[in-house]
């Protein structure tokens, strides 16, 4: 089966902090989100295709793409053009920014993006932190002999009771098994023995505030955040958004860190924007107690304003990017013509 790829759900929950104690509400993680991405992209003027990763975590947060989206598009036609678009994770990025857009990659200026990331040779010096969002893409769209691919020389560069060791002899981090994690979920039934000796090294680096990389800090407890979500377990997903949230600033609206706030905050973005496919509903408040108004008569006319329907009891949330409906299976919504959506994380039964 699929499961949500939460990144986009992210993008499409629309509704900001105060943390529950069992989990959060969407309101607990849309809010610092909004504000962390005003604290690091809100003095930037423009997007290029260089920028994909950039642009990726200002989506995901949900915020408002429209300032940006042409001269973004621009960009990426013109690297197609001079044939300067490279790297498979990068491809991928783009991808990744066509789909929150709402928009075809199989048709972009006529040209076939898709073809294009699957056409992209692997190359040895490309990033692991990127392998990740290729994963992702060639598990959305079926191209699952390449997104083995790209899972087995991450597993190639580990031990199993070790971890990872990407950067030739320095050993494992939690960053670095949130990296692996998240990616090679993508077909968890494959690498199952891998998937859970990652999550039982990367449990190891927990503390009672956060976890630990060369000290406590925001990064390391986003990755690990955003690798529970994708290895399902959602007690430690709670818990790593309890002890994420210890480092948000209210005052900047960013992420602190003791080396480098931007990145930090992207970091927490990439995390948090994982947490929403767990993200409770919000309670509405209660009434405030009053004189008790008499029943009105129920109307016979059906207003043609309702905006949102009813469904299940339920209120049906709609994307902004596409408007179609997060009750739909995402896997149907997958190479709907320009209303594209993207289903990933596979799991076989």
């Amino acid at each position: 089966m699929r499961k949500i790829l939460s990144v986009l759900l992210a993008a499409m929950l629309i509704t900001g902090t105060s943390v529950t104690a069992f989990g959060a509400t969407v309101s607990d993680v849309k809010k610092p989100m909004e504000t962390a991405v005003q604290y690091i992209y809100g003095e930037k003027e423009s997007f290029s295709a260089e920028d994909a990763k950039d642009f990726y975590l200002y989506l995901v947060s949900g915020a408002d793409a429209d300032r940006y989206a042409e001269k973004w598009c621009e960009s990426v036609e013109q690297t197609v053009e001079n044939g300067t678009l490279s790297g498979i994770g990068n491809v991928a990025l783009v991808l990744y920014d066509m789909l929150l857009l709402g928009k075809d990659p199989t048709d972009f200026g006529g040209t076939d993006l898709v073809a294009l990331f699957a056409e992209t040779p692997l190359n040895e010096y490309d990033n692991p932190y990127l392998d990740m969002y290729a994963a992702d893409i060639a598990c959305a769209f079926g191209l699952d002999m390449l997104g083995r691919q790209i899972c087995d020389r991450l597993v190639s560069k580990y031990t199993i009771g070790k971890g990872t060791d990407f950067w030739g002899g320095y050993g494992t981090s939690p960053d670095d098994l949130g990296v692996f994690i998240a990616a090679v979920s993508n077909y968890a039934d494959d690498y199952r023995e891998y998937m859970e000796d990652a999550v039982t090294l990367l449990k190891a680096y927990n503390t009672e505030t956060g976890y630990d990389n060369y000290g406590v800090n925001a990064n390391s407890t986003a990755y690990a955040l955003a690798a529970a979500v994708c290895a399902q377990d959602k007690e430690m997903a709670d818990d790593a958004f309890g002890k994420l949230m210890l480092f948000y600033n209210s005052k900047t609206g960013g992420f602190d860190s003791e080396y480098n706030d931007f990145i930090s905050t992207q970091d927490a973005i990439f995390g948090l924007s994982h947490y929403f496919c767990y993200a409770e509903e919000d309670k509405p408040e209660p009434e405030k107690p009053g004189i008790t108004q008499p029943a009105e008569k129920p109307s016979t006319q059906v207003s043609d304003k309702t905006e949102n329907k009813v469904t299940n009891d339920k209120e049906e949330i709609k994307s902004p990017a596409t408007g179609v409906s997060l009750f739909v299976p995402f896997a149907a919504m997958l190479a709907a013509g320009g209303a594209m959506a993207v289903s990933g994380k596979r799991k076989k039964q």
